[in-house]
């Protein structure tokens, strides 16, 4: 049987040596690390700078830090990170709770990283949440828009009148103006070739 003493030797630094520095660098090792939502799911971005390996890489979630169960929701298995260059990760994260704050780490070899925190809104069977309903002033809609299709907004009085719209819409969101509203309850609806989404909207006085 043929051995590889120069990988072997290599392998058995990576176990029994570098848990310690990744643990002595902490996040020094990372030039980046965020969590942010879009559409309804959360893309976790991190980027290991050049000269840092670690064995193995875990992506884990909670909605409770202190108290709550940690979940793993992606693994990388193996050598991670290069001798020579940045490398960057990426993954998304279509099972977050809705509705709720959402908290990621990483775990690089076997050393967890601080959390990040990101909230998801509440679309339920709607497809989009608007925020803060009721207001007075100013709304925030956020919709599922996964494809980066063209959707267009529509705001109707309750008894079906138009009263505004916007076209060409490309992400998945878009503040609204409402201080110029009577009070009462309106319908927005937020539409695409392919989907359709409504939701009331309450105006203060």
């Amino acid at each position: 049987m043929k051995v590889d003493l120069g990988k072997s030797v290599f392998y058995f630094f990576l176990v029994i040596f570098l848990p310690g520095l990744v643990y002595g660098q902490g996040e020094e090792i990372l030039s980046r690390f965020t969590a942010s939502e879009s559409a309804g799911r959360v893309d976790v971005v991190w980027t290991m700078r050049a000269g840092n390996l670690c064995l193995g890489i875990d992506v884990e979630r909670t909605t409770d830090t202190v108290n709550g169960s940690i979940e793993t929701v992606h693994r990388i298995a193996g050598e991670c990170g290069d001798e020579r260059v940045d490398v960057t990760y990426r993954f998304a994260d279509f099972d977050a709770d809705e509705g709720v704050v959402n908290y990621y780490r990483l775990i690089l070899g076997a050393v967890p990283t601080t959390f990040r925190a990101v909230e998801i809104p509440n679309y339920g069977d709607r497809g989009m949440s608007i925020s803060p309903n009721p207001a007075a002033q100013k709304v925030t809609v956020r919709y599922k828009n996964p494809d980066r299709e063209v959707f267009g907004m529509r705001l109707f009085t309750f008894s079906g009148v138009l009263l505004q719209s916007i076209e060409g819409l490309r992400g998945d969101s878009l503040e609204l103006y409402i201080d110029k509203l009577k009070a009462g309850t309106y319908l927005l609806k937020m539409a695409s070739k392919t989907k359709n989404y409504s939701s009331k909207l309450v105006v203060l006085p």
